[in-house]
C-alpha cells in the first residue's frame, strides 16, 4: 500500500480492518503529504497583431504549511524562491517544486509538472512560419485558436488543404459561422478579416471526412494603403486636376516603414498624407527587427473617380471633349477663389444639362439642350456654389464638354 488520499470535508475517522479469513494488515506509516501541489491552467494558441502566440501553461504552487522555504525551478535551472506569483511555462518545459521546513528537511517528494498543448489546440505546425509543415485535423476532431483583441479588424492569411473539413469562426456570443469548407481536398489559400466580436478560430473535420491540414495561419503583415479621391476643382487659376490623397498603415512588426512612387527611390514614411496624381502608383513595404521585409509589397494606382468630369474637359484643347453618357452624372468641385468670377463653358448637349449645386444642396440648371445644340456660354460662379454637375437624361444620347476655362478679364 502506497497512496495519496485527499481527506473529504465531512470525514470523521479512518477505519482499518482485516477480513475474517485474512491474515494481517500492516500500516507502516500515515503521514500528512507535505509535497507542494502544482496547479496548471492551459491556454490555446492566440492570434495577435504580431503573429500567433504559442500555447502555454500558467502555473501556481501551493506549499505545505510546514514549508518555511518555498522553492521551484524550471528544467535544469537554478532553484528560486516562490512568492505566490503565476509562472508561465512554455510547451515542453517542466517545473519542479519543493519545500524546506524549519529543521532544514526537504519535502519527501519534489513535485513536477510538464507543460503540454491542449489536446484540442491547433498544432504548432499551423503557425511555425513554414508553409510546407501542417497541423492535422483528423476525422471527427475539432481544434481551436483564440483571438486577441489586437488582431480584430485586421487581416490574416489561411493556407491548407480541406477534405470534408471546415474553418469556422466562433463569436463572443457563442454563435459560429463557416469561413471556408471544402469537400474534395481543395487547397485553402485565402485572406480573411477578423471581425470585431470574434472569439476564436475553429477547425473541424466532418464525421466521414478524412482530414483537414492547416499549413499556415499568419497575420497579413503587408502595409494597408488608404486612398481618398478628389474631384477636379475649378479655381481662379484654372482647373486643378483630379488626384488622390494617400496614408499608409504599417504592421506593428515593421520597424522600418518605406514607400516609393512609380520607379522612384524608397523613402521613410512618417505618417504624412501623400498626394498622388492620376496614373501614379505608390508602393509600400515594412521591414521588421530581423531585417525581413513584409511578404507582400502593397501598391495602389491613383485613378479618377468614375463620376468625375474627364481631363479632356479642361486640357486647354477646344477640340477634345469629356463625354457624359446616357444616365450619367459627372462632377467638378468649385474652389473659394473662383466664386464671383467668370468661366467659359463649351460643348455639345444632346438631351443633357450643365447644372450648379449649391452649398445648401439645392441644384439649378445653367444650360439644357435637347437636340445636340452647341454650348458656348460665359457664367459667373455664385458665392454659395459647391460644384458643377453634368448630366444626361435617361433617354439622352450624350453630353460633350469640350472645355471649362477660367476667364481672366
Amino acid at each position: 500500500l502506497n497512496m495519496t488520499y485527499t481527506i473529504p470535508i465531512d470525514a470523521k475517522r479512518l477505519v482499518f480492518t482485516t477480513s475474517i479469513n485474512g491474515e494481517y494488515g500492516r500500516i507502516n506509516e500515515i503521514r500528512v503529504a507535505n509535497e507542494p501541489k502544482i496547479n496548471a491552467t492551459s491556454h490555446y494558441p492566440k492570434l495577435t497583431e504580431y503573429g500567433v502566440e504559442t500555447s502555454y501553461n500558467e502555473v501556481t504552487i501551493d506549499y505545505n504549511p510546514t514549508s518555511v522555504q518555498k522553492l521551484y525551478k524550471i528544467d535544469e535551472g537554478e532553484w528560486k524562491k516562490y512568492n505566490g506569483e503565476t509562472i508561465r511555462l512554455e510547451i515542453g518545459q517542466t517545473i519542479y517544486a519543493k519545500g524546506i521546513d524549519k529543521n532544514g528537511d526537504e519535502t519527501r517528494i519534489i513535485s513536477s509538472y510538464t507543460s503540454a498543448e491542449l489536446a484540442d489546440a491547433i498544432g504548432l505546425a499551423a503557425y511555425d512560419g513554414v508553409d510546407e509543415t501542417y497541423a492535422n485535423v483528423g476525422p471527427k476532431e475539432t481544434k481551436y485558436m483564440e483571438i486577441d483583441e489586437s488582431i480584430k479588424g485586421k487581416n490574416i492569411q489561411l493556407m491548407g488543404t480541406l477534405y470534408d473539413s471546415s474553418v469556422k469562426l466562433e463569436y463572443e456570443n457563442g454563435s459560429i459561422t463557416t469561413i471556408a469548407y471544402y469537400r474534395w481536398g481543395e487547397a485553402l489559400n485565402m485572406t480573411y478579416t477578423i471581425p470585431i466580436d470574434a472569439k476564436r478560430l475553429v477547425f473541424t473535420t466532418s464525421i466521414n471526412g478524412e482530414y483537414g491540414r492547416i499549413n499556415e495561419i499568419r497575420v497579413a503583415n503587408e502595409p494597408k494603403i488608404n486612398a481618398t479621391s478628389h474631384y477636379p476643382k475649378l479655381t481662379e487659376y484654372g482647373v486643378e486636376t483630379s488626384y488622390n490623397e494617400v496614408t499608409i498603415d504599417y504592421n506593428p512588426t515593421s520597424v522600418q516603414k518605406l514607400y516609393k512612387i512609380d520607379e522612384g527611390e524608397w523613402k521613410k514614411y512618417n505618417g504624412e498624407t501623400i498626394r498622388l496624381e492620376i496614373g501614379q502608383t505608390i508602393y509600400a513595404k515594412g521591414i521588421d527587427k530581423n531585417g525581413d521585409e513584409t511578404r507582400i509589397i502593397s501598391s495602389y494606382t491613383s485613378a479618377e473617380l468614375a463620376d468625375a468630369i474627364g481631363l479632356a474637359a479642361y486640357d486647354g484643347v477646344d477640340e477634345t471633349y469629356a463625354n457624359v453618357g446616357p444616365k450619367e452624372t459627372k462632377y467638378m468641385e468649385i474652389d473659394e477663389s473662383i466664386k464671383g468670377k467668370n468661366i467659359q463653358l463649351m460643348g455639345t448637349l444632346y438631351d443633357s444639362s450643365v447644372k450648379l449645386e449649391y452649398e445648401n444642396g439645392s441644384i439649378t440648371t445653367i444650360a439644357y439642350y435637347r437636340w445636340g445644340e452647341a454650348l458656348n456660354m460665359t457664367y459667373t460662379i455664385p458665392i454659395d456654389a459647391k460644384r458643377l454637375v453634368f448630366t444626361t437624361n435617361v433617354n439622352g444620347k450624350y453630353g460633350r464638354i469640350n472645355e471649362i476655362r477660367v476667364l481672366n478679364d
